[in-house]
Formats: structure tokens, sequence, C-alpha cells
């Protein structure tokens, strides 16, 4: 597949269109992110001033807040930073021409990858919860009403 391919100018008009609800969707990644950090701190914070006598260890909310911390950067981090490389390879198309669409592609492909991989591993963790609940809700109707 040696062909040369031409892109007309209005193929790269879709694309160049596109750049400002990429940029719009990462910034919104980083918001997110930075809120989602401050939440996090903030169960850092209550987990520090816990009373040691308290029904919930300080322990729980520190794993609670890694385990929340780390979905963050999965969720918004990750997909946000994609987005800009995206946008910005994009911005590139017009000094640089086919080297730049050829990696605003690449960067496209590796974002939708990311969304792809990410979404099977949700749907893989949905099912795992669906089984945990309905084997818990099974144990506990025969244990505790026999």
């Amino acid at each position: 597949m040696n062909e040369q391919i031409l892109v007309s100018e209005s193929a790269l008009q879709y694309l160049k269109s596109t750049r400002p609800w990429v940029l719009f969707l990462a910034v919104l990644g980083f918001i997110a992110t930075a809120f989602m950090v401050l939440a996090n701190l903030f169960m850092f914070a209550g987990a520090a001033l816990a009373p040691a006598n308290s029904k919930l260890p300080a322990a729980l909310f520190f794993m609670l807040g890694t385990v929340y911390l780390a979905m963050t950067l999965l969720f918004f981090l990750v997909p946000g930073i994609l987005l800009i490389r995206y946008s910005s390879a994009i911005s590139r198309i017009p000094e640089s021409g086919q080297v730049a669409l050829e990696d605003a592609l690449a960067r496209q492909k590796t974002f939708w990858k990311y969304a792809g991989i990410f979404t099977i591993v949700m749907l893989v963790f949905d099912v795992l919860i669906f089984i945990g609940v309905f084997g818990f809700g099974l144990f506990h109707g025969t244990y505790f009403h026999p």
C-alpha cells in the first residue's frame, strides 16, 4: 500500500472543526480532575482528623481516598491528556501538513483505544460486581433467613 493519499481541504476542515470540541472536553476533564483531587484531600483530612474511637477506622478513609484518586486519574486525567495531545496535533496541520495529519490521526487512535479498553474493563468490573452482589444476597438470604 504505497499509494499516495490526498486529503481534500474540506476533509481537513472537518478535522479542524472538531478541535474546539476536543479541547473543550479535555479542559472539562482537567477541571473534573481538580475537583475530584480536592474532594480526595478532604477525604484524607477527614481520615487524619477522625477521632481514635471512631467506628470507621482512619485506614479505611485512606484506602478509599487512594482508590478514589486512582479512579480519578483513569476517568478524567488520562483521557484529558490524550485529548490535549490530539488537539495540539490538529492545530499543527496548517504548518506541518502530512506529518501533523498523521500525528493527529495516531493520537486520535490512541484516545479511542484507551476508551475501548477502559470500557471493556468497566464492563467486566460491572459483571463482577453484579455477581458479587447476587452472591451476597443469596448468602445473606439463606444464612440469616433459613
